[in-house]
């Protein structure tokens, strides 16, 4: 179970070490039903100025799509990888791309729905 308080805190510290872990534990513990908050950090992180962890959060969408067959609000999240496809730093092009790659796998599957969570999963 995620504690958010921890996270929040932790996702926002000036050491990019202390913040990557804490992203990792936010997506890789989270339920379901916490992609959508999980999804929304991600977003904020992804303007990170360190590349280490705007690049982390890029690829943690692929990693939700991965765990959940969903990543949060998919027309946001693509436009947004999709924007990163033209960054200026290789290391955020290719983690978009990586990510994009994932969305495209894991929720494409017909019984999947990345645009809203189904119940009983």
């Amino acid at each position: 179970m995620l504690n958010k308080a921890e996270i929040e805190e932790k996702i926002f510290s000036i050491d990019a070490e202390v913040c990557t872990h804490a992203i990792l534990e936010m997506v890789f513990n989270a339920d379901r039903e916490a992609v959508d908050w999980v999804s929304d950090y991600l977003v904020k992180l992804s303007e990170n100025t360190n590349p280490t962890v705007s690049g982390l959060a890029l690829t943690c969408f692929g990693h939700l799509a991965r765990l959940h067959g969903y990543m949060g609000d998919h027309r946001r999240v693509v436009a947004l990888l999709e924007a990163f496809r033209n960054s200026p730093v290789s290391e955020l092009r290719g983690r978009a791309e990586d990510a994009l790659e994932d969305i495209e796998i894991f929720c494409s599957k017909p019984q999947t729905h990345c645009s809203e969570p189904t119940s009983g999963t």
